[in-house]
């Protein structure tokens, strides 16, 4: 039988799987697909930045009348356990709560 390999040298290196025409080939064939990715991302970007800029325009009145009621609660809160009618680790679980919402509505509007 004749063996394959028998025109190369045995130390040649073996012949790249793509030429550059295969890559210059791909590449055209791939590009338009590339640029309705690039702007669809675009596009997403610019939608959700607007979508920010109206969550963090709302109306300021609703925030306001949210805090001055969340507020109002810590304060009655705090005034139970003063006088012993609540326990303290109510009055710590109501206030852990409040702070963690106030943060996550912080950092939603941010962006």
């Amino acid at each position: 039988m004749s063996e394959p390999n028998k025109d190369k040298p045995p130390n040649a290196p073996p012949p790249p799987p793509w030429k550059s025409e295969d890559w210059v080939t791909f590449f055209k064939a791939a590009e338009p697909y590339a640029d309705k990715l690039l702007q669809f991302v675009r596009e997403r970007g610019v939608e959700e930045q607007q979508l920010a800029k109206l969550g963090t325009s709302h109306d300021w009145r609703i925030a306001t009348i949210s805090f001055v009621f969340l507020g109002a609660l810590v304060t009655a809160m705090s005034w139970l356990t003063a006088i012993g009618r609540v326990s303290g680790d109510a009055l710590l679980f109501l206030v852990g709560t409040i702070t963690g919402y106030i943060f996550s509505m912080i950092v939603k509007f941010r962006y």
